[in-house]
């Protein structure tokens, strides 16, 4: 399971999603769908099913089908 580093806060206002560090101030705003993957990789989603779903909403090829953007076929990131 995927969680935030300590002192790292979310907030979702107006349909924008912040990530806010506590500690340094810094702050990340995520457009929609890194929004949704992130929201959905904190809730224990599995890579297989967010692709699946990004592919349906998005309309394009799923990372397990060898885009390589978020793992590879065997789940490790790319690299």
């Amino acid at each position: 399971m995927i969680t935030l580093k300590p002192g790292i806060s979310m907030a979702t206002i107006d349909g924008r999603t912040v990530l806010l560090d506590g500690d340094t101030g810094r702050y990340w705003e995520m457009n929609k769908s890194a929004s949704t993957i992130l929201r959905d990789l904190l809730n224990a989603h599995s890579i297989e099913k967010i692709c699946a779903q990004n592919t349906t909403r998005r309309g394009r090829p799923s990372c397990s089908q060898g885009n390589g953007h978020l793992a590879n076929k065997q789940g490790s990131p790319p690299g």
